[in-house]
């Protein structure tokens, strides 16, 4: 009995280990440190975060009609990311404060990241379905072109918070592996 215990104890803490290096991230990984990723954030494609829309707009070769519906899509998915990016970030302020409890039940902080995992999924899905709608208003060659810059954008933040592992649990690299 004293061995099921102890083995159950073993695997409790390795658990919490692993969801307080997840957490560290904080939502969605270090991507969303800043309000949310490419076209939520300060600065950028809709002048909310990532690249500025003249940037892109140069870049891609977008009319005017289309650089409206950029900004237009990017309007209307800040407006919608607001709220489930506090909600992200309230559910990891829940987490934390679970996880570092004098006396933290395992309960308790299992169903805090659960809860953290479902928001950060929100955020993500409402991400992806922002990038879908950018994608429908390019032509064919405006979109590989644009594929290709979320890719080099990827790439260029290298692993680590906001890099391309930040998603979810990173394989752990050992000792002598490449990327």
């Amino acid at each position: 009995m004293k061995k099921q215990t102890l083995a159950i104890a073993m695997i409790t803490v390795g658990t919490f280990g692993l969801i307080a290096a997840a957490a560290a991230q904080g939502p969605g990984g270090g991507h969303m440190r800043h309000g949310g990723g490419p076209g939520f954030g300060p600065g950028g494609l809709d002048g909310t975060g990532g690249p500025p829309i003249e940037m892109i707009a140069e870049r891609l070769g977008l009319s005017d009609e289309q650089k409206a519906q950029w900004k237009a899509i990017h309007e209307k998915a800040r407006e919608a990311g607001q709220p489930l990016m506090k909600a992200a970030g309230a559910s990891k302020e829940a987490f934390d404060k679970a996880l570092e409890a004098e006396n933290a039940d395992a309960a308790t902080v299992g169903q805090a990241a659960i809860a953290m995992k479902a928001a950060r999924g929100q955020v993500e899905a409402h991400h992806k379905a922002t990038m879908e709608a950018v994608k429908a208003i390019l032509t064919p060659e405006q979109a590989a072109k644009f594929e290709q810059m979320q890719k080099h954008r990827m790439r260029g933040r290298g692993p680590g918070p906001g890099g391309p592992q930040s998603q979810g649990m990173r394989k752990r690299q050992g000792p002598g592996e490449s990327k």
